[in-house]
C-alpha cells in the first residue's frame, strides 16, 4: 500500500456531537493523499458509531479499552500513522477547505521539516461561560516566514508565556524529524506532550516555515479540553484528570517548575524536560528559582482564592528570604483582574491583520460551516484590510465603498453559508 503524503490524528474521548463535524472539515479536502487516525480513548460506542455512519476509506479507527493519559493516547495515534507528514487535531477543530493544499505548496517549495501557523478560533454555540459563544477570529495575512528554530527556542526561554514554534497539534511535522527525536526517547513524555514534543522537535530542527493564514481553526466546546479552559478554571479539569490515573501512568513534571498549572509553567517544564534528555548542547536553558517563580506567576489570571492558592504554591518554592521579598513585591503589582481571560481581540470588527465575526450572522453552527465561512471572511477582510492601509496612506478618510462593502459582507457570507448546508444536506 503506498504511504500517504498526510496523516491527521484526532484524538478523541466522548465528544460523538462534535466529532462528525471536525472528520467532516478533513475529509472535505481538494488533495487526495491523506488518512486520518481516530484515536479513541476509551469512549462509549457512540463514538465508534459515528465513524462507521461516515463510512470513509480514509479514516482508521483506533480504541483504548482504558482510559489513557493524553501522552499515551497520542503516542497510540502516531503508531497507527503512515503519512509522510503529521499533525493532530482536536475532536472540536476544522481543517481549512485548502489546507493540505497549502502544505503541499510550502513543503515542495522549501526545504522545511515543520511548519506552523496563525490559528483561527471558533467558539461553539455551547461555549458560552464568558459571553463569546459562537465567535470567529481569523488571521489575514498572507505571507510565509522561515525561522531558525535556535532563535524560536531562545525567544521562548527569554519569554516562557510565548510558544513561537511548531506543535504537533494544529502544526505539520515531516516523519523525518519525528525519527530524529524519537531516537532519544518517546516524543510526549510530559502530561502536556503538545508542548514537550514541540520543543523537543524544535531542538532537532533547523528551519521551520510560519504561514500567516490558518490551516485550521481552533474550536471550543462546552467539554473542550483546550487551553482556553485551563486558563479560566485554573486548570482544575485537567489536573483532575491526570491524577485519577493509575500512578504508574502520570508523567512527573519537572522538579523545578512550581505544581501550579499556566501557561508558564507548561512552557517551562518542557524547555527543562528537554534540556535534561539533550543536555546542554541541546538547549542551554538554567533559570534562577527566582525566575521560574515570577514566569510562572506571570500565568495566575485571576488573584481570587484559587488564584491565591496557585501564588503562594509558586512561592513555596523560593529558598531564600530575599528571593521571596522580591517575588511577595511582584504580587503587589499584579493585576487584580475580576474576570476571565479571553481569546477574543475584541468585539466584531477588523484588528490589522485579525478579522473577528459573529458566526451566528454567518449562519455558522458548527466547526464545519466555521471553516466554510472562514475561507470567504478571510478574503473579505483583506480586501478591507487593503482598502483601508491606502486610505491611511494617501491620507483621506475610507472611501464610501469600503464602508459600504463592510456593512454588506456578512449578509453575503450568511447566504453563502445557507447555500452551503443545503448542498450538505442534499
Amino acid at each position: 500500500m503506498n504511504r500517504p503524503r498526510f496523516s491527521i490524528v484526532v484524538p478523541t474521548r466522548q465528544r460523538p456531537h462534535t466529532l462528525p463535524h471536525t472528520l467532516a472539515t478533513i475529509l472535505n479536502q481538494d488533495h487526495d493523499s491523506f488518512e486520518v487516525i481516530v484515536a479513541d480513548n476509551a469512549s462509549s460506542s457512540e463514538t465508534r458509531a459515528v465513524v462507521e455512519a461516515i463510512n470513509s476509506p480514509k479514516i482508521r479507527y483506533v480504541r483504548s479499552e482504558s482510559p489513557l493519559t493524553i501522552a499515551a493516547n497520542w503516542m497510540r495515534g502516531l503508531a497507527a500513522t503512515r503519512g509522510e507528514w503529521i499533525t493532530y487535531l482536536g475532536d472540536d477543530d476544522g481543517l481549512m477547505p485548502s489546507a493540505l493544499r497549502d502544505v503541499e505548496a510550502i513543503i515542495t517549495t522549501h526545504s522545511v521539516d515543520s511548519i506552523r501557523h496563525l490559528l483561527g478560533l471558533y467558539t461553539w454555540p455551547c461555549a458560552d461561560s464568558t459571553g463569546e459563544a459562537n465567535r470567529l477570529q481569523l488571521p489575514i495575512g498572507e505571507q510565509v516566514h522561515f525561522t531558525a528554530a535556535r532563535d524560536a527556542l531562545a525567544e521562548m526561554m527569554q519569554a516562557p508565556w510565548t510558544c513561537p514554534i511548531p506543535l504537533p497539534y494544529h502544526g505539520w511535522i515531516s516523519r523525518s524529524v519525528l525519527n530524529r527525536a524519537a531516537a532519544a526517547g518517546d516524543i510526549f513524555c510530559s502530561n502536556y506532550p503538545d508542548t514537550f514534543a514541540g520543543i523537543l522537535l524544535a531542538a532537532h530542527t533547523d528551519y521551520f516555515a510560519t504561514v500567516e493564514s490558518p490551516l485550521s481553526i481552533n474550536g471550543y466546546s462546552a467539554k473542550s479540553a483546550s487551553m482556553r479552559w485551563l486558563l479560566t478554571s485554573h486548570g482544575k479539569e485537567t489536573k483532575d484528570e491526570v491524577h485519577s490515573m493509575p500512578a504508574s501512568e502520570v508523567i512527573p513534571g519537572h522538579p523545578s517548575v512550581p505544581d501550579a498549572l499556566s501557561v508558564p509553567g507548561i512552557i517551562l517544564d518542557g524547555l527543562l524536560l528537554v534540556r535534561d534528555r539533550l543536555g546542554d548542547s541541546g538547549i542551554d536553558f538554567r533559570p534562577t528559582r527566582l525566575e521560574i517563580a515570577l514566569h510562572c506567576l506571570r500565568g495566575v489570571w485571576l488573584l481570587d482564592d484559587v488564584g491565591q492558592t496557585r501564588v503562594a504554591r509558586i512561592r513555596d518554592t523560593l529558598e531564600t528570604v530575599a528571593d521571596r521579598e522580591v517575588f511577595d513585591q511582584r504580587v503587589d503589582k499584579h493585576p487584580r483582574r475580576t474576570s476571565p481571560q479571553t481569546w477574543f481581540i475584541g468585539p466584531p470588527g477588523l484588528y490589522g491583520n485579525w478579522l473577528v465575526c459573529d458566526a451566528k450572522t454567518l449562519g455558522v453552527r458548527n466547526v464545519a460551516e466555521a471553516c466554510t465561512a472562514a475561507a470567504g471572511a478571510r478574503r473579505c477582510g483583506t480586501l478591507m484590510a487593503a482598502a483601508a492601509a491606502e486610505a491611511a496612506r494617501a491620507a483621506q478618510p475610507l472611501p464610501v465603498s469600503v464602508v459600504r462593502f463592510a456593512r454588506k459582507w456578512r449578509r453575503t457570507l450568511a447566504k453563502r453559508a445557507e447555500m452551503i448546508r443545503s448542498l450538505m444536506a442534499g
